[in-house]
């Protein structure tokens, strides 16, 4: 017996209701979740707003021929309520190199680390002295170091910096190949689903830890040692042509691992006590390049107190606002590149 298509109509509408209404739960939920772990409403209203900067967790994955540098330079001149002008002779500048911990997409402009350094620097000139210092932000959330050269090679065609800061490698052992896995799964998805996840906070962060976690299971590296040996040679050679690039154009440069803290976080799939493993020998390479090039290397790792991580770091690498402001402090307090210069 035929079962008539009004019945199957309304079985599956009743079926379908309350998983609609569980997603939708779940989905206010995770935005709320994040507005409260971030202090930004901004994502309350992911994929809703254009003119939010976290609006679309997707544009890090745009690619490096549309990074227009202006946006950069524009928003270090915002920041300090500067018009732009950079041909203005009493402005110098200093560039930060890196990827989200250096753009800071987890925390508001005035507590990323470049603003806060940006503040330091200036209060430190003497008030004689008619220079100001412009840090321009070059952080490129979910970007390894493959990314930096063009960027940098194009800005520096329209300023002349004192000093660039590289603050890196976390992207390169850890995001470096979820980003190509992200990319072909995302492919495999369709359309559809793609659509759906430009305005579903919770099946994008679902998706990407999702893809994390098969990325840097317990013990990955002794399973995959010779491809981490590769992503470490990568680095190298990445970071190596940006310092050439800088060094020729008698720039000076401060190399810095990022400081990643390989604790656990609590949670089912926040344990990265692995990380140290894999991590261990970013600092080894920007130490061996700052000697190649005869420039500055500091290590902030040991600064931060390992028994109060939660205070400083929202995971294993992003800063808190309080995580932020004692790194931007540690910077002009160890570097003695930042302290020629302010003198």
């Amino acid at each position: 017996m035929l079962i008539p298509l009004r019945k199957i109509i309304k079985y599956s509408l009743f079926s379908l209701i309350p998983l609609l209404i569980i997603f939708l739960s779940l989905e206010v939920t995770q935005r709320i979740r994040y507005s409260i772990k971030q202090k930004n409403r901004a994502w309350l209203f992911y994929g809703l707003r254009k003119d939010s900067e976290k609006s679309d967790i997707n544009n890090k994955y745009i690619k490096i021929s549309e990074i227009d540098v202006d946006t950069f330079l524009n928003k270090a001149f915002n920041d300090l309520r500067l018009p732009y002008d950079i041909n203005n002779r009493n402005y110098e500048y200093i560039v930060c190199v890196g990827g989200s911990s250096t753009a800071g997409v987890f925390n508001e402009p005035e507590h990323r680390y470049p603003y806060l350094l940006n503040q330091l620097v200036n209060s430190s000139l003497s008030s004689s002295n008619h220079i100001k210092y412009i840090i321009v932000n070059m952080g490129m959330a979910g970007r390894s170091s493959d990314s930096y050269y063009k960027p940098l090679k194009r800005i520096l065609e329209k300023i002349s910096p004192k000093l660039i800061i590289f603050y890196c490698g976390y992207n390169d052992i850890f995001i470096k190949d979820v980003n190509k896995i992200y990319a072909t799964v995302s492919a495999k998805l369709g359309s559809f689903y793609n659509f759906l996840e430009r305005y579903s906070l919770l099946l994008v962060t679902l998706k990407e830890k999702f893809l994390i976690n098969q990325s840097n299971q317990t013990k990955s590296y002794e399973r995959n040692s010779v491809r981490y040996k590769e992503l470490e040679n990568e680095f190298y050679k990445n970071i190596d042509s940006c310092v050439d690039l800088s060094v020729s154009k008698n720039i000076k440069v401060i190399l810095m691992p990022e400081v990643l803290m390989a604790r656990n976080f609590g949670e089912m799939t926040t344990n990265y006590e692995d990380y140290s493993d894999k991590y261990s020998n970013i600092p080894v390479i920007l130490n061996k390049i700052a000697k190649k090039y005869n420039c500055e290397f500091i290590d902030l790792h040991n600064y931060f107190d390992s028994n109060d991580f939660k205070k400083y770091f929202i995971d294993p690498v992003h800063l808190t606002s309080e995580g932020n402001n004692i790194l931007s402090k540690l910077i002009l307090q160890k570097s003695k590149t930042l302290k020629e210069l302010t003198n």
